[in-house]
């Protein structure tokens, strides 16, 4: 393009534009960065992207300031790594504060430093913290299940349990709950033995008597007998052999 077919308004622009583009890559990139002290951050003078992140043309192709800064102070950057930043601010471009990872380095340092988005922060999550916090708050073992809150926020067993247990929303406190106790003998609602039958059971077992002589004598089921003998229940009743 001649500078005749330009408009005389308009003229002005573009000189200063050819005479940038004429210069040295080194030049016209440093010349749009405020370079400070080696340890201060050094941002990048131009057009960010949407996600903050400064663009630099090099032959019609838009490329991220802190790339070029990279390449034009460190060299190649190798085949699958991204150039991520260590202070955290997408526009500095000070070489001193960037270096080159994969995803997983880049994923790693997000994490360490506390970056990542949590909980409702996630744009993908579909609740909210007051619903987590809901969800552990009406949790209670034996009388509301995963399904039942599942089904009422609309989530999965799974997430409900993940939810419920912490391992899902961490940042959030989780209620510690005392640990479920489980009845035993009388306790369960359909035991059909005492303990003092047991006892007696265990007694004449303990004294050699057979497991089919037992429930005759004690009008058992010999089936029932035989889950005492085997310890299959009332584990928790002992006895002292008599001699």
């Amino acid at each position: 393009m001649r500078a005749e077919d330009i408009p005389p308004a308009l003229r002005g622009a573009f000189e200063r534009w050819r005479n940038f583009c004429a210069q040295p890559l080194r030049d016209r990139f440093w010349g749009k960065v405020k370079i400070g002290s080696p340890d201060e951050c050094w941002p990048y003078q131009g057009a960010p992207s949407p996600r903050g992140y400064m663009q630099f043309a090099v032959n019609g192709r838009q490329w991220r300031a802190h790339r070029i800064a990279w390449i034009l102070e460190r060299g190649h950057i190798p085949d699958g790594h991204f150039v991520c930043h260590k202070c955290d601010n997408p526009p500095c471009c000070n070489p001193n504060h960037l270096f080159t990872g994969t995803v997983q380095d880049n994923h790693a340092d997000m994490m360490a430093k506390g970056r990542h988005p949590k909980g409702a922060a996630w744009k993908r999550s579909n609740l909210t913290d007051a619903i987590v916090l809901e969800i552990r708050k009406r949790y209670h073992p034996g009388k509301t299940t995963y399904e039942m809150l599942a089904r009422e926020f609309g989530v999965s067993n799974v997430d409900v349990g993940l939810i419920v247990r912490g391992k899902i929303w961490k940042h959030l406190p989780v209620e510690e709950r005392k640990p479920r106790v489980r009845p035993k003998g009388e306790q369960i609602g359909r035991a059909v033995l005492t303990e003092a039958i047991v006892k007696e059971i265990k007694r004449r077992l303990a004294n050699g008597e057979k497991q089919s002589s037992i429930a005759r004598i004690m009008l058992l089921n010999k089936h029932t007998v035989g889950h005492v003998a085997r310890r299959r229940c009332w584990k928790h009743v002992q006895i002292i052999p008599t001699v």
